[in-house]
């Protein structure tokens, strides 16, 4: 693991594996990047891949107060200490939509775009949502042990995304209170789609996703008219580990096509 210091004094911890074209990973909201090992395992055949801890989380600073530019800065500034000039990026739920707006303020650095189960608007309300409706079987519970009792459902495949949460509890175990002030960092985050148009991008979702869902998902693809889609139809919340197989090949399938 590497670290860098960003611009206002905070540390990034990375790390970098492979050769060839730049593919970076980005986690998704109270992850690490832990929950890229196994994918980046994969794709680091056929690129260089970095994985990072964003603000707020991990290895990484946690400040007591920053907001959803800050993840786009980090991500720049860790480019251009890496020396990137352009990459692919993959980004899960939250690491969606920081590759999102980035791609919206740097598209001439942006080769492609994954988003990963990523919804634009009230994603922290969804996980509310998701815990006023099973409130009675949470009762008692912090929110970390009642993601964990709502696992089957947020998740289909309930094997592989239990041994992928243990290993980024393995890694780094979050505190509540900094899981709190990386949900309130997104609550201002208003998404912006001019810049897009030249940036191909690719969206995953899984069918059983509680948080997006087939009318969400929908919304998404007119905003993005030009992007490729793809329900997993076995997949919750992770189809990049509930289906690793499938993701590797479609996404293989994705990038080659544009090489």
């Amino acid at each position: 693991m590497n670290k860098m210091t960003t611009s206002d004094q905070h540390s990034i911890a990375f790390e970098s594996t492979g050769k060839g074209i730049p593919l970076i990973m980005i986690h998704d909201l109270g992850g690490n990047m832990a929950a890229m090992n196994d994918t980046k395992q994969q794709l680091s055949k056929y690129f260089q891949v970095i994985t990072y801890d964003v603000r707020g989380h991990g290895k990484s600073s946690k400040p007591r107060d920053y907001d959803f530019q800050d993840h786009v800065r980090d991500l720049k500034e860790l480019m251009d200490q890496l020396d990137i000039k352009t990459a692919h990026i993959i980004g899960h739920d939250m690491g969606g939509l920081i590759g999102l707006e980035f791609a919206n303020q740097y598209s001439n650095q942006v080769i492609t775009l994954t988003l990963i189960s990523s919804k634009i608007n009230e994603q922290v309300e969804s996980f509310c949502k998701l815990i006023s409706q099973h409130r009675e079987e949470i009762a008692g519970f912090s929110k970390l042990e009642a993601k964990i009792i709502l696992f089957p459902y947020i998740y289909k495949n309930l094997e592989k995304t239990k041994t992928w949460y243990q290993e980024q509890k393995i890694y780094f175990q979050q505190r509540e209170d900094d899981n709190a002030i990386a949900m309130r960092a997104l609550l201002n985050y208003k998404p912006n789609f001019e810049a897009l148009s030249t940036v191909p991008i690719f969206m995953i979702n899984g069918r059983h996703d509680p948080y997006i869902g087939d009318h969400n998902f929908d919304n998404l693809k007119t905003l993005l008219p030009n992007a490729r889609c793809q329900t997993f139809e076995l997949s919750g919340h992770a189809p990049h580990i509930e289906e690793q197989d499938n993701f590797i090949n479609v996404y293989k399938n994705f990038t080659s096509i544009l090489a």
